[in-house]
Formats: structure tokens, sequence, C-alpha cells
């Protein structure tokens, strides 16, 4: 087991198919991951060589937290003439194993021959810190930083095995067993799919999207290329297409209750277009922001004395216009026109939600050949599902799965991964 676990981390070979085993884990129904084991029959009935048993789980849950100091140990020794202040362990095998780390709170011992003060500062150097994040978890005065480990394989109470969906990627080469891809909000459920041109990105972006759909999670698919649409359309039959001609929602609209979210929005906003015109300087992006800032201000917005849930959301032209208005603009003007020449910044009636259609959802960014409209339809749709999951709320299980087509052409999307971080 050491030597094909050296192979594999120095690179120096591949893992034969009778030792793969070592580097997968089991996973039983519901993402629950438990160790693999292997048994081998013993050459004699008594042992005559020494051996070494090596178990590997791979579920293994941390977390820092608070402990009273009277569960600790006390007095733990400095090591390295006093310069030094070692970790300390516990373990409890009950009621699931529990391993316990950290710096000792108290020390005894020599203190550096020559120096007495390194000692003292390092000493007061680890208490200071170790009280921070003390403070930080919320902690009281008598209790100390702790990283617990434990291991368990069994599934959270408070989470519904039913949760997770299991994706068919292939067949493993040597077994010709299934590769199988667990997505779940128990864990970071995102894959990325790397290849040349004509090895089967596409068909296996489409395969994931019929076995996602039939298992009740809808895909919504960013699309560069023709091509995957039809072959969508094929699968599927009929899809819920979203095109740049007016984007169908405001980004303006609001989704958090504080009187400030108008502000958060303003600087969101300012990002995407960040992202979108990188050459910018900071002085025009703020202009963008201060312009989005009082298209809401001339509504009531800000004012203490107003409900901000009575208030009317500045349709996105408003800011437009406002930067337009004053002459000192003209040089960001220049730049957004391009988009206002497409009606770009027309909230189109309704409320376009891709997450309240029934069916597979494709926005169709190479329906203009223009790629600064490309980016800014595909950012702001971004955007605008970010701001409609925190709309919607927490779900029991995923219930949709954004994908992107020719991922590298979102690379510059600032949102993505925030979005990829708080999906879930």
């Amino acid at each position: 087991m050491s030597a094909a676990t050296e192979k594999r981390r120095t690179g120096a070979g591949i893992v034969s198919s009778q030792d793969i085993w070592i580097q997968e884990p089991l996973i039983r129904d519901g993402q629950i991951a438990v160790p693999r084991l292997t048994w081998a029959k013993r050459n004699a009935e008594e042992p005559e060589t020494p051996a070494h048993i090596s178990v590997v789980f791979n579920a293994f849950e941390s977390k820092v937290a608070a402990v009273s100091k009277e569960k600790l140990k006390k007095d733990c020794p400095l090591e390295i003439h006093g310069l030094s202040v070692s970790l300390e362990r516990s373990f409890s095998p009950s009621p699931a194993p529990t391993w316990m780390t950290w710096i000792p709170f108290s020390t005894s011992g020599e203190k550096h021959p020559s120096a007495r003060v390194l000692t003292d500062r390092i000493e007061k150097i680890h208490y200071a810190v170790m009280r921070s994040v003390t403070r930080s978890l919320g902690g009281s005065e008598d209790a100390w930083p702790v990283l617990i480990t434990e291991i368990s394989s069994s599934a959270p109470k408070d989470k519904d095995p039913s949760d997770s969906v299991k994706i068919i990627l292939g067949k493993e080469e040597h077994r010709e067993e299934n590769i199988a891809w667990q997505v779940s909000i128990r864990s970071n459920p995102h894959l990325m799919i790397v290849g040349k041109s004509g090895m089967g990105k596409t068909t296996a972006l489409i395969n994931i999207c019929r076995q996602l759909y039939a298992q009740s999670v809808n895909p919504i698919i960013f699309s560069y290329h023709e091509d995957i649409d039809a072959k969508l359309l094929s699968h599927f039959g009929e899809l819920n297409r979203i095109d740049y001609d007016g984007l169908g929602f405001n980004p303006l609209k609001t989704v958090s209750d504080s009187p400030r979210a108008y502000i958060d929005n303003a600087g969101m906003i300012r990002d995407i277009f960040a992202a979108i015109f990188p050459d910018i300087g900071d002085i025009q992006m703020d202009k963008i922001r201060q312009a989005i800032k009082q298209s809401y201000e001339d509504l009531g917005w800000g004012e203490s004395e107003r409900k901000h849930k009575e208030l009317k959301i500045p349709s996105f032209q408003a800011f437009y216009d406002i930067l337009k208005s004053d002459p000192k603009s003209e040089e960001i003007i220049a730049r957004l026109r391009e988009l206002n020449d497409y009606d770009f910044f027309r909230q189109a009636e309704g409320d376009a939600n891709p997450f309240s259609a029934e069916k597979p959802s494709i926005v169709r960014i190479h329906h203009t050949q223009n790629g600064l409209l490309q980016q800014a339809f595909a950012n702001f749709v971004l955007y605008h599902l970010y701001q409609s999951m925190f709309v919607r709320g927490e779900q029991k299980r995923i219930t949709h799965a954004i994908i992107f087509d020719e991922a590298h052409r979102a690379g510059r999307m600032k949102l993505l991964s925030t979005f990829v971080k708080e999906c879930r």
C-alpha cells in the first residue's frame, strides 16, 4: 500500500489495476463515503514476520471550535531551548472517533538560556492570536480554540439521503465499472470537462443534461455555439429560450430587506461592467456606480423615513440617461452607447426567471455576433440567476444546474467564482 501510494504521490508510475482500490472511496447510497478495504490470507497459521495494517478513511469532518480550558491539558512543555511550543493532541474513540489538536494555553519548562525574553514573546504572541480566534468563534474567556476532527460514516441527520443525484460519466478503463458523479448539496457539486476539439465534450454535456433532467434537475445552459442548440432540441423537444433582445428582467431589482440594498446593487453592477470593460479605469467605473445610485435616490431611496418596500425600482435605462445628461461622462457613454443601440438597457415586460421554467433553459449568447453584447448579456443573465437564487431561498435538494458550453469564454465573469461558492 505504501509503495503504491508513493508512486502516485511522486508521479513515478501508474498504479496497477490490482492496487487502484487504494485510491478509491467506496460510495454508498446517499453519498456516504466509507473505507474500502482488502484482505489477504496468511501464509502460515502463526505470523513469522512483522506486519503493518493501514486503513484509510476519507470521511473526515474538521472544524475549529471554542472548547473549555478545563477539558485541555495544562502546563505543556517548552521545546528547542524555549523557542517552540509543541501542538498537543488527544483522541476519543466514542461516540465517534474524534481527534483534538491545539496550541497549549499554558507552558512549563526552561526558557531560552540567554534570552528569556524571546520565549516570553513567543508565548504572548500565541496567546494573543488564540484569544482572537476564540472571540471570533464567540467563545468565553475560559475557552480556547481547538481543531476537532471526526470520522463519520453516516449521513447527516438533518439532510435527506434522497437529495443526491447520480450521473454516469463513463466506464473505468480496466474494470468496466461505471464512473459515477454524485451531485449533492452536502458537497461542492461542480464539474469541469476539458479536452481538445472533437473529443466529445459537447456530447458529454448533453448526456449530463439528459440525466440531470431525468432526475428532476433542470439544466440552464449558456450556449456560445449553435451546434449544442440543435442537439439539445432533438433530445428535449422544447426549450426555454433566453435571448439578448431586451433582458426580460431588471438588474436593479433588490433582493435584500436592508435599506442599503440598493447601494449593494450599485457596487455589484459596477463590478459587472468592470468585467465587460476591463480597460476602463476606476474613476469612470465610479461614475457608473454613482449614476446607478442616483437612479434609486431620485425615486426616494436612501431617505430614512421612507420604507424601501414601498418604493419603485428604477428602470435599467435610467442610469444610462443620467450619464448621458452629464457632459463629463462622455467617455463612458461612448463605451455604453453600443449596448444602448441594441436596446440592451430596455427592460422587457414581465420578470423572466429560468428557475420557474419547466423545460431546460438555453441562454443563446451566440444569437448576436457582437462580442461586447455577448459579454454583457452573459454577465447580466448570470447576475439575475444569482439574485433569483436568494429570492427563492434555500432548497432541500439540487433543483437546477448551470452549464457553460465553451466555458473559457466565461472566464472573465467576476461573479462566477462567488456563485460557485454560494450556489449550494
